[in-house]
């Protein structure tokens, strides 16, 4: 059974966009802002590479034991958000696994027994706050006991 045709509009679409550049607005052509900035074949390409990436992190250190343990903990108000690959993983028990790092917003102090510590710790996690303005508190450690098997 065949479909009628849609009946045609009578008004005209236009694909010109209205985009803020500097202090005004100036008007862009959706094929030259396209054009600008990628193609949508590129752009379905580097969303599929981050997403590969983000299954991979998540295979590695969610759904597989592992000896590598953290916690990361956002809150603002009565807005709280956090992330751990254990079960019960706590920023106190990770500080007592034989490797650690700790530090909150509360006192910016980086705790750790590690040889070197990464200077960009803080500045990371005050970008990735999801409430602005927000407190955290993050623990990463490793259990030197090695209880957990897997691949290196």
């Amino acid at each position: 059974m065949d479909l009628p045709p849609l009946p045609k509009s009578r008004t005209k679409r236009s694909t010109r966009l209205r985009l803020p550049i500097g202090p005004t607005f100036q008007t862009t052509s959706l094929p030259a802002l396209l054009t600008a900035f990628m193609s949508l074949g590129k752009l379905a390409k580097e969303a599929l590479s981050y997403l590969a990436k983000y299954y991979a992190i998540r295979s590695r250190y969610f759904d597989q034991s592992s000896n590598f343990h953290f916690y990361v903990a956002y809150s603002n108000g009565n807005n709280s958000t956090y992330y751990n690959n254990v079960a019960g993983g706590t920023a106190e028990k990770i500080q007592k696994l034989g490797k650690y790092l700790f530090t909150d917003s509360s006192s910016l102090e980086i705790k750790s027994n590690l040889k070197t510590i990464p200077s960009n710790v803080v500045p990371l996690l005050e970008a990735r706050d999801p409430y602005q303005d927000g407190s955290y508190v993050f623990a990463a450690g490793v259990d030197t006991n090695f209880s957990h098997t897997g691949s290196v």
